[in-house]
C-alpha cells in the first residue's frame, strides 16, 4: 500500500514539476520557431500523405549513392507528423500524464525492493533511482543526437527534465520503500 501512495504523490509531485518546467521559459532554449509557420503546416499537409514518422533525406527507393549525395548535402530531418489538430490542453492528455508517471514511479518502487534495498538509507534509494534515470536519459537523449544528426537543445532539455523528474520520483519513493518486517 505504502508503494502505490508514493507512486501516486510521485506522480503528483511530477505533475507540478512539468508545469514548471514546459509551461515556463526554463524549457525555451528547447524550441525554434519559424517565421512561415503557415506556408510550413500547408506544405506539410500537402507533401506527407499520412499521420507518423518521416526523416529526410528518405533511404527508401532511392540508391545509395543519391541517398549519400542527399546525406551529405542536406537538409536531414525527422517530423513526427499528425494532420488533424487537437484540443489544446484536453484534460485527457493530463489525466494519461499523470496515469504515465504513477505507472513508472510503480516500476521504480518494485526496483526498490526487489534490489532489497528497504533496510538501505534513504539517501542511498534515492541515489539508486537517480542512476536508474541517468542511464535512461543518457540512453534515449542521446540516442537521436548520434544516429539522426538532432540538433541538442530539444534533448538536453529532455535530459534536464527527465534527471529531475527521476530524482524526485526517488525522493518520494525512498521516503515510502521500507524494510519488510
Amino acid at each position: 500500500m505504502k508503494l502505490v501512495l508514493g507512486a501516486i504523490l510521485s506522480g503528483v509531485v511530477l505533475m507540478i514539476w512539468g508545469f514548471i518546467f514546459w509551461a515556463t521559459p526554463i524549457s525555451a532554449p528547447a524550441y525554434q520557431h519559424t517565421p512561415n509557420a503557415e506556408v510550413l503546416g500547408e506544405a506539410l499537409l500537402t507533401h506527407l500523405p499520412a499521420d507518423g514518422t518521416y526523416i529526410f533525406p528518405d533511404m527508401q527507393g532511392l540508391e545509395e549513392s543519391e541517398f549519400i549525395k542527399r546525406h551529405e548535402a542536406g537538409p536531414l530531418a525527422t517530423i513526427h507528423f499528425r494532420s488533424a489538430g487537437v484540443t489544446a490542453m484536453e484534460p485527457m492528455v493530463f489525466v494519461k500524464g499523470f496515469l504515465h508517471y504513477v505507472v513508472t514511479a510503480l516500476v521504480l518502487g518494485i526496483l526498490l525492493t526487489l534490489v532489497g534495498v528497504g533496510g538501505r538509507t534513504y539517501g542511498s534509494k534515492v541515489m539508486i533511482i537517480f542512476v536508474a534515470g541517468l542511464a535512461a536519459m543518457i540512453w534515449s537523449g542521446l540516442t537521436e543526437t548520434i544516429w539522426f544528426y538532432h540538433p541538442m537543445p530539444y534533448h538536453m532539455a529532455q535530459i534536464v527534465y527527465g534527471l529531475v523528474s527521476w530524482l524526485l520520483m526517488g525522493l518520494v519513493l525512498g521516503a515510502f520503500i521500507k524494510a519488510k518486517r
